[in-house]
């Protein structure tokens, strides 16, 4: 069996995604700034966006239209881990 990368059919919009994502966790609070890209660079596989993607893959042409609500998606998650070590 070949080796199959689940990303592929999504993997434009998930570069998409992650300009969106540093978008929008820009501030002009420079400590919430610094807090934002640590938590951008610390990574993370962006499963809950990529699943939404892959879903709307099967159902829409268009999956630009769906970009807000991955971000939505990843920083809800984010913000849970965030939370989860305070």
């Amino acid at each position: 069996m070949a080796n199959f990368n689940f990303f592929n059919p999504i993997s434009t919009e998930m570069e998409l995604l992650e300009r969106e994502l540093s978008k929008k966790l820009d501030s002009r609070i420079e400590l919430l700034n610094e807090s934002a890209v640590h938590l951008i660079k610390a990574g993370g596989k962006r499963l809950r966006p990529a699943f939404a993607l892959l879903s709307a893959h099967f159902y829409m042409d268009d999956l630009a239209e769906v970009i807000p609500l991955a971000v939505g998606l990843e920083l809800i998650h984010m913000a849970s881990l965030v939370h989860d070590d305070v």
